[in-house]
């Protein structure tokens, strides 16, 4: 009786179910957070990262509720991470990872303010010109007839 027991106990300890082991703690991650230039988070946008001469994705997935999205570089070099919304917002951006696998800090990606004045006087100033040229033109036309 003791033998079937303990035969029985032998093999029931291999049929049991697999289980799974977690660990939280500090490591090297680079962590992106997205969000629109009105401060707002860009939630559950889709991210896809490549690591330096990579065609595939390194590590693919979304961005949490408040914009962020983690993942462990496995090499130094170019990485490049794009990110989209799927509403035609999004961003396409390459960083360098050192050796010990740390990032410096990239910034928070946004244009600066100036550039984003200056961008829009020359649209304006554009426009303007396009149009001055065209009343011209036809001035002119009607001038002559």
């Amino acid at each position: 009786m003791m033998r079937k027991a303990l035969f029985v106990f032998i093999v029931c300890s291999f049929l049991h179910g697999h289980g799974v082991v977690y660990s939280v703690g500090e490591g090297r991650a680079v962590v992106l957070k997205v969000s629109y230039d009105d401060g707002s988070p860009m939630d559950f946008a889709e991210v896809r990262v490549f690591a330096p001469g990579d065609t595939l994705e390194y590590a693919m997935g979304s961005t949490d509720a408040r914009g962020f999205f983690a993942f462990c570089p496995s090499r130094k070099g170019e990485w490049k991470v794009m990110v989209s919304d799927g509403m035609g917002h999004g961003i396409n951006r390459t960083f360098e990872v050192r050796e010990d696998l740390t990032v410096d800090f990239v910034g928070n990606g946004a244009e600066p303010l100036w550039r984003r004045i200056l961008f829009g006087a020359s649209l304006i100033w554009a426009i303007s010109l396009t149009l001055y040229f065209r009343l011209e033109r036809g001035r002119r036309r009607n001038a002559h007839t």
